[in-house]
């Protein structure tokens, strides 16, 4: 076994269960979780951040040798693990690490335990470099926002500087960047030469990290987006904001269908969508603070078209789904990490705030 210097903690059968720590509202996943799971994150939570700071960084875990189950611990401990990752979208270097799982029996006072040790392989140390120019992009982001004034008029704010600021990173898939799936790739112009690139995850947890610094709830959403009448082809991702103790979805990446900055967009689109401002603002937010139904079938209306007098109507959107991954709606095969989290992510059914067109 290796010599344990960081967070070591013993898990109980009252822990199974019981009541978990409710205080953070921030954290949207782990204030769901009963304190068994909840002390399980701990322990990631402090391996991840220790991993960061120091080579070769080991965290301990004590279980109850009757609680122990070799088959389901190593799935438990990844899925954990991308919990913590889900709650604080700054770590965007968390799935880059492979973890390490060793496992021992000991014996105590007080009974049989099984030693659990994670840590992860590898020197993570230059992550340093990064998270210093994600910590700078963020800093002068918020610069920009009214932090003073009501909740949902800072995510509004967030919300439209950010469709402004990035955009989707086509090439993801082909040529992997690893940054386009995370908040790193949407909020920072890196040495890289990728500036302000994400996909959809990418989108998600820029917006997740933001409102979360301005003290709002917010969560990433994992499930299937896709024309109605037709099949998912890919998993998407949108976003859970908590406003006056009510709920809400926004998909932040599917609003920014049109990229004035795009240098490949058609000439007559860009034209109608430069003076057409009121129906661009409609499109950029028809999937804006809205429930969970109503993601389920989106049909645009003539609200959402822009409109030329020389060039007639264009409506850039169609009837679409968004349904989140869940047990028994399997569309797209190893989804099973997303029904696992999002079965602790509440429903949106707030109207307060819901975007009402122009």
């Amino acid at each position: 076994m290796l010599k344990t210097n960081g967070k070591s903690v013993r898990l109980t059968t009252a822990d199974w269960h019981a009541p978990g720590n409710k205080e953070n509202k921030l954290l949207v996943l782990y204030s769901r979780l009963d304190r068994f799971h909840q002390k399980i994150c701990d322990v990631l939570f402090d391996l991840c951040r220790g991993t960061f700071i120091e080579k070769n960084y080991v965290c301990e875990l004590l279980i109850p040798k009757q609680m122990y189950f070799p088959e389901v611990w190593g799935k438990r401990i990844n899925y954990l693990l991308y919990v913590v990752f889900y709650d604080h979208p700054d770590m965007f270097w968390i799935p880059d690490l492979i973890p390490q799982v060793y496992y021992d029996v000991t014996y105590e006072a007080n009974g049989l335990f099984v030693r659990v040790q994670t840590s992860f392989h590898g020197d993570h140390s230059h992550y340093g470099h990064h998270m210093a120019l994600f910590e700078k992009a963020v800093s002068e982001f918020l610069k920009n926002i009214q932090r003073t004034r009501p909740a949902h008029e800072i995510e509004r704010q967030i919300h439209d500087r950010l469709i402004d600021m990035i955009s989707y990173d086509k090439k993801a898939v082909d040529s992997f960047n690893p940054f386009s799936y995370s908040a790193y790739g949407a909020l920072v112009k890196n040495e890289a030469g990728f500036s302000n690139l994400a996909v959809c995850i990418g989108y998600s947890h820029a917006f997740q990290l933001l409102l979360q610094r301005c003290g709002i709830p917010a969560a990433t959403i994992v499930g299937y987006a896709y024309i109605y009448g037709k099949k998912p082809d890919r998993p998407h991702a949108w976003n859970l904001i908590c406003l006056d103790e009510e709920w809400y979805e926004t998909d932040l990446c599917w609003n920014d269908i049109i990229d004035l900055n795009d240098p490949n967009l058609d000439a007559s689109i860009l034209r109608r969508a430069k003076k057409d401002r009121a129906h661009l603002t409609n499109i950029r937010h028809r999937y804006f603070n809205r429930t969970t139904e109503q993601m389920k079938d989106m049909n645009p209306g003539k609200e959402y078209e822009l409109r030329s007098f020389w060039e007639g109507s264009y409506k850039p959107v169609v009837r679409e789904v968004h349904i989140r991954c869940e047990e028994g709606l399997m569309l797209l095969k190893d989804m099973d990490l997303y029904n696992y989290m999002n079965k602790y992510l509440p429903v949106a059914k707030g109207v307060k705030y819901a975007y009402k067109p122009l």
